[in-house]
């Protein structure tokens, strides 16, 4: 199976999904599939298990109780293994995750 280069660069794929954008919509745009773009942009669930440990279910920059929050990878995206690695991860709200990557900042 040959693999299908992104007409997107993952900052680009992260940029729409935090703002709004699916996955689906992110895969179409890119030219990949969408399971391409959940591999290119999610940690795996072992290590998201224990970021979300660590945090005990708060934002790791403001604190408050999250139901539901963003893994943040805090080095280069450009590094093969930058979602890989629970010290380069942070439990985040969506307005701190978004704020990490000046979305909606002014």
């Amino acid at each position: 199976m040959s693999m299908t280069k992104s007409s997107l660069t993952t900052e680009e794929m992260l940029y729409r999904l935090l703002s709004g954008h699916s996955y689906r919509a992110i895969a179409r745009e890119a030219g990949i599939t969408h399971p391409a773009v959940i591999k290119r942009l999610c940690p795996p669930k072992e290590i998201i298990h224990k970021v979300k440990g660590r945090a005990d279910r708060r934002c790791e920059s403001c604190s408050v109780l999250v139901q539901n929050g963003h893994i943040h990878q805090r080095g280069s995206m450009g590094t093969e293994d930058f979602c890989t690695h629970v010290s380069n991860l942070q439990h985040l709200c969506l307005a701190c995750h978004r704020q990490a990557h000046g979305i909606g900042v002014t």
